[in-house]
């Protein structure tokens, strides 16, 4: 794992040249001045060489969550950044040199991708409940106004009534 750390370290110019032309083909990412973006890729490649060198994924998947949950409060998506997380895994397989060192990145790149995906999986739920209550709230007041109401789709067909 240490020499897959050090090919990382040594190619990390050419590794963030690739990562940000993957990047760049992915809808909004463009957008991002280039320096901002490239310090962002080169973190990440200099956190999974981190990562190798300790043996412990830990600091990538918490770097990971931060990282999201930014992105989140941004109101961005997290199944593009979910999708950016992919990327590292197919340029770093010509550096590879040991099954040890290809399965721990494919683990810390899974956990990484695991953990912004619960956070996807907890937004829908929130937003699940969030239409839930709005629906309930909804028909509780239609159902207790002294006036007759009925809605009707685009096409003019009845869809309900209180």
């Amino acid at each position: 794992m240490q020499q897959l750390a050090a090919a990382i370290r040594r190619h990390a110019e050419s590794l963030v040249d690739q990562y940000d032309a993957r990047l760049g083909t992915m809808a909004g990412y463009s957008r991002l001045p280039e320096t901002t973006r490239r310090e962002l890729e080169r973190h990440v490649l200099d956190l999974i060489a981190l990562c190798l060198e300790v043996a412990d994924s830990n600091a990538l998947v918490q770097y990971v969550q931060k990282r999201a949950s930014q992105w989140v409060a941004m109101g961005l998506d997290l199944a593009w950044f979910q999708q950016a997380l992919i990327i590292p895994e197919d340029i770093l397989v010509p550096l590879i040199d040991s099954a040890e060192a290809s399965t721990f990145l494919w683990r810390a790149l899974n956990r990484s991708q695991s953990a912004v995906w619960q956070m996807v999986a907890e937004r829908a739920h929130e937003a699940e409940q969030a239409l839930r209550q709005s629906q309930q709230l909804l028909q509780m007041v239609m159902d207790n106004i002294p006036q007759a109401i009925f809605w009707k789709d685009k096409d003019l067909v009845y869809l309900g009534c209180n």
